[in-house]
């Protein structure tokens, strides 16, 4: 997503992104953010139900305030592709606004965990898919690649299939924006989705039940629970060296706990710890892979804070809750931090999704 926009933008178009996350805190956003986009983030609900209320709106004020040249929307796993298309499509908006195929990016070196752990909800992103992007295909051995291929072939056999990696001037990422790119001046709205598991939800076939008019998927039934707060720190500052270190022990400790209570967990685990020097991002997406670290060198003026978001499969939430919150509080009590969390986690949403 931050690649097809800083594209866009260094192309001398406007761009701004519509990105929704589960839960009360979102990350995406600021990440995006800091690497000079604007975004609009949905926050606490599903985008499905969101968008019937919340999309048009939000579509309008950035047309009448920003006037963007392209609209890339990022659900959250829990969303449809096709359902949010049909959405907007009657949204009734001006002739100048096309949409654009729909996007599933699909984790190629996490594929065969993700059909095992969230089938139902991953096969239902591809089947909905105009174009599918098998990703990290550089980090998959290369017997591998074409049975990957093939099995997305056999299981929607009319959508275009690139395969791409995250080099710079990747021949897939051209291929994509070949495909999704107007070669004219017209205005598209670009709906990309992921099933790297980030909040996917995964109920069987019979689980599904109708709310407010389209099919709606409870988190009671999904088999992935998911957790996201903001960590207030209490500090002036931190160095550089100790974020890092504050970061990827969190992210080790909550590894560790997880797979002690589900040994082949997937999904996906984000944090951020924000100086005011520069933001340490972490990421996790399954019991195979290591803590990520990534630096990313924006000046703040926002006192320290921690965010994470979770979302993993095969463990109770409140004990999701309870790992996160004690992990966090555990590694910054060694360094005689205080943390407050922004939002009460005892208070559950009536909405559960």
């Amino acid at each position: 997503m931050i690649t097809l926009g800083k594209y866009l933008a260094d192309e001398g178009s406007k761009v701004a992104i519509v990105v929704n996350e589960v839960g009360q805190v979102g990350i995406d956003s600021d990440i995006i953010n800091k690497f000079g986009l604007n975004t609009k983030e949905i926050t606490s609900g599903c985008i499905c139900c969101t968008l019937k209320v919340d999309m048009k709106t939000t579509i309008t004020e950035l047309y009448n305030s920003f006037s963007p040249d392209y609209l890339l929307v990022e659900p959250s796993g829990i969303a449809f592709p096709n359902m949010i298309k049909q959405n907007i499509e009657l949204m009734n908006l001006k002739d100048s606004v096309e949409i654009a195929p729909l996007v599933t990016l699909i984790d190629g070196s996490r594929f065969t965990d993700i059909m095992k752990s969230v089938k139902n909800y991953a096969l239902r992103q591809i089947e909905d898919a105009e174009i599918m992007v098998i990703n990290k295909i550089d980090l998959i051995k290369p017997i591998e690649v074409p049975i990957i291929e093939e099995s997305v072939r056999q299981l929607n056999k009319n959508a275009t299939i690139i395969k791409m990696t995250a080099a710079p001037n990747d021949q897939g990422f051209n291929e994509l924006v070949n495909k999704i790119v107007p070669t004219d001046d017209e205005k598209k709205i670009y709906l990309d989705t992921k099933i790297d598991v980030d909040e996917t939800e995964s109920p069987t076939i019979l689980e599904i039940e109708e709310l407010d008019g389209h099919t709606h998927y409870d988190s009671r039934y999904s088999g992935l629970a998911s957790y996201a707060n903001n960590y207030l720190i209490k500090v002036d500052d931190i160095e550089i060296d100790n974020a890092k270190s504050i970061t990827f022990e969190v992210a080790q400790n909550l590894k560790a706990d997880i797979v002690r209570e589900t040994p082949e967990f997937v999904g996906h685990i984000k944090m951020f710890l924000e100086t005011r020097e520069t933001t340490v991002k972490s990421s996790i997406t399954s019991y195979t892979q290591e803590p990520t670290i990534e630096l990313i060198d924006k000046l703040s003026e926002n006192k320290p804070h921690f965010k994470i978001l979770t979302a993993v499969s095969g463990i109770d939430e409140d004990k999701l809750r309870h790992i996160v919150d004690e992990n966090i509080k555990l590694v910054f009590s060694k360094r005689k931090m205080t943390v407050l969390k922004s939002f009460d986690d005892d208070l559950k949403h009536e909405n559960d999704h």
